[in-house]
């Protein structure tokens, strides 16, 4: 209930900021693509490979389904929603570290909360942890914050097509799909002792060089051309997990050929439409 309760106060606050930003719906979904890359990839290192913590959702009886399912609500939505909000104040203040000073507080408070009840297990962590990553982390955070949500200072397009490759491939198609929630399907290539960090690496790793390509190859053709190399692109995603599926690295339970080409064509078909849009481009 706290995570719901979290979100409707944070989506309340998202939308009050954008509207009076007036900030383009590229702008924003950029701004959240790359926010959801950065602090995913952290969070599958600190919860599932370094076992830090856990973040149950309390929502589902399973404990690791619950625990990915937290992971998912934090990464997707609060997390997010919480930088584009920093990055507002951020972009329109002079009181740098005076904002920072007050966010690392307010995030330091609601991970208390979430700990008081049971939202957020410390395994090998502990608030003052917390506290100095978000400072350290707003601090540098800050300094780079105008990137994202002004127009005058866009980020550049790679990392926006790789964000977008993780995001739109990854979060539908590895997070929910994959893993412990739907557990569709789930990477085994037995590079990690624990299967909970071996599945999701795998993924995100796959999921990042696919997106590093994209980013490296887009850039360098013209508009006209741009669909084929999606287009080409799809089929290595396709590809790649096929072959995985035949080595053994990746295990199909309720799963197939068939949905893994799905899978692949249906992202880079939205990816590509929105590259024709300009307000996503710039």
């Amino acid at each position: 209930m706290l995570f719901i309760i979290h979100i409707i106060i944070l989506t309340i606050w998202f939308m009050r900021v954008v509207k009076k930003g007036e900030y383009t719906w590229g702008t924003i979904l950029t701004a959240f693509f790359v926010f959801v890359l950065i602090v995913d990839i952290g969070e599958m290192i600190f919860n599932f490979l370094l076992n830090f913590y856990k973040f149950p959702a309390h929502l589902l009886s399973d404990f690791n389904k619950d625990n990915q399912l937290g992971v998912l609500l934090a990464d997707v939505v609060t997390l997010p929603l919480t930088l584009i909000i920093v990055c507002h104040y951020l972009t329109h203040s002079n009181k740098r570290w005076l904002l920072v000073i007050l966010f690392t507080i307010m995030q330091g408070l609601t991970e208390v909360l979430y700990i008081r009840l049971g939202y957020l297990v410390y395994l090998h962590w502990n608030i003052w942890i917390s506290i100095s990553v978000y400072f350290v982390g707003l601090c540098i955070f800050s300094k780079y914050a105008p990137h994202f949500l002004r127009k005058e200072k866009p980020l550049p397009y790679p990392i926006i097509l790789t964000a977008s490759v993780y995001n739109i491939a990854g979060m539908l198609g590895g997070a929910i799909m994959g893993g412990e929630l739907l557990n569709l399907f789930e990477w085994r290539p037995h590079i990690f002792n624990s299967p909970h960090a071996d599945d999701r690496f795998s993924e995100i790793g796959s999921l990042t060089l696919l997106g590093i390509l994209t980013g490296t190859l887009i850039p360098k053709f013209n508009s006209k051309h741009r669909p084929i190399v999606f287009g080409l692109l799809s089929l290595v995603g396709i590809s790649y997990y096929t072959f995985a599926n035949w080595k053994g690295w990746l295990l199909y339970n309720n799963w197939n050929v068939y949905l893994t080409i799905i899978r692949w064509i249906v992202p880079f078909a939205i990816i590509a439409w929105l590259d024709r849009q300009e307000s996503f481009r710039t």
